[in-house]
């Protein structure tokens, strides 16, 4: 699956939940009500936008789906001689060797359309991708999110969409009218994009289909003008620190924070519950969304502060943001669960009390027996509590067969007033 479609399953299955769970929660947390409309706008925003993504998916999908795989092959070979799916074909017109592939759909993979490229050799600090301009690129660069290379020509800026992340190089390079003429032929000519990632200059064609006006001329054309594309490059030095280019190593920090946040969480919230189980889950995880919200908008403003100014920089917010929706959230609940335990410094409390009830429930999926799915042992007992009439401790299920009549609660009151089992064990 590819992290388009993956972010589309997210946007469209997870935070609708999100929404809904974060509605029933708001009024418990007492945050301030800009947090609270901030966080609500952006699970707003993102799950209105998947609807319009998976819209385009699904277009192209069925663009896709029309194609004739075997007509093509047949109509490419004729046209290119021994040109073989996958197989990357070197050729030389004009004295310029270049290369070109024709890559059919797979199998399994219809949503993923014939496409056909080729390229010429082309060595720069820069890079590039020049596509049709979409509606989610216009209104992202209309709320002065993502910056759009502007080259004074009119005609041009309306039609493509550069997306960079060398704004200094791409707009140089653009200031020539020859390079943006050949940009326009080579669209002429059917290819849906141009990329250029500092090796060589590409123009690719996807969805690929055949007319019947098309010749071998279509190649050796596009490949007149990307040889004007790879002349008279601008001078580009990036800004570099530890060998990276700046913008890059921002782009790795910002995003491994989330990243970190989800697995660190969900490592640490394991064994955080195994060792630190709090009597109360409910209350330790609503008093830490209190922090992690607040944190989760620190961290989307500075985000936007860090990333903005490219013409990327949507798409990538687009990955970072939902990704902190719920990495924030984890994290915080498995920090406050942890360090409730570690560091707490309270003497521990025994209580004798009688167990009232065992239970054991299963996982989805199983019924009677574990090797169907997770058993949990649960046993009840009175609670010493005020304001509580039992207490429901998980146990493992050696001790759910010995526990019997009355036990000893071990507990220790918590370093953020969470109380938490240490142990339980038959009363001797």
């Amino acid at each position: 699956m590819s992290r388009d479609k993956f972010l589309v399953a997210v946007f469209a299955v997870l935070l609708p939940i999100v929404g809904i769970v974060m509605f029933f929660l708001f009024p418990k947390l007492y945050l301030p009500v800009p947090v609270i409309a901030f966080y609500l706008i952006v699970a707003a925003v993102l799950t209105f936008a998947s609807p319009l993504v998976a819209t385009k998916f699904w277009a192209h999908y069925q663009s896709a789906k029309k194609e004739d795989e075997k007509e093509i092959l047949a109509e490419v070979k004729g046209l290119a001689g021994d040109l073989e799916p996958g197989k990357t074909v070197s050729s030389v017109h004009g004295g310029v060797p270049f290369e070109y592939c024709f890559a059919p759909r797979k199998a399994g993979e219809r949503d993923k359309p014939a496409s056909f490229y080729v390229s010429v050799r082309c060595i720069s600090d820069g890079s590039f991708r020049i596509v049709d301009e979409t509606t989610a690129d216009k209104l992202f660069r209309k709320l002065r999110i993502a910056y759009e290379i502007q080259t004074g020509d009119r005609e041009f800026d309306s039609d493509f969409f550069i997306h960079t992340d060398t704004v200094e190089f791409t707009s140089n390079f653009f200031r020539s009218l020859n390079k943006r003429h050949a940009v326009q032929e080579i669209r002429r000519r059917g290819f849906t994009s141009i990329e250029h990632d500092g090796m060589v200059m590409k123009a690719i064609w996807s969805p690929f289909a055949i007319r019947e006006d098309m010749d071998r001329a279509f190649l050796t054309e596009a490949v007149s003008q990307l040889v004007l594309l790879t002349r008279d490059l601008p001078a580009f030095a990036p800004t570099k620190f530890l060998g990276q280019a700046t913008w890059k190593l921002t782009r790795t920090v910002v995003a491994a924070i989330p990243s970190v946040g989800v697995v660190g969480g969900a490592l640490l919230y394991f064994w955080g519950s195994a060792k630190y189980p709090p009597l109360d889950w409910s209350d330790l995880m609503l008093a830490s969304l209190k922090v992690s919200l607040l944190s989760f908008v620190a961290f989307s403003f500075l985000a936007l502060f860090l990333l903005r100014g490219r013409s990327n920089s949507h798409r990538e917010l687009m990955g970072i943001i939902p990704l902190s929706l719920f990495g924030f959230p984890l994290a915080g609940a498995a920090l406050a669960l942890f360090l409730n335990g570690w560091l707490d410094a309270s003497p521990p409390s025994s209580h004798e009390v009688a167990i009232v009830k065992k239970r054991v429930s299963f996982t989805r999926g199983s019924s009677t027996s574990s090797a169907r799915g997770r058993v949990h042992h649960y046993v009840e007992t009175q609670s010493w509590r005020p304001d509580h009439d039992v207490e429901v401790i998980e146990v493992s299920s050696s001790q759910y067969q010995s526990l019997a009549g009355k036990v000893t609660v071990v507990t220790k009151k918590g370093r953020f007033g969470f109380e938490w089992l240490d142990q339980i064990e038959n009363r001797e």
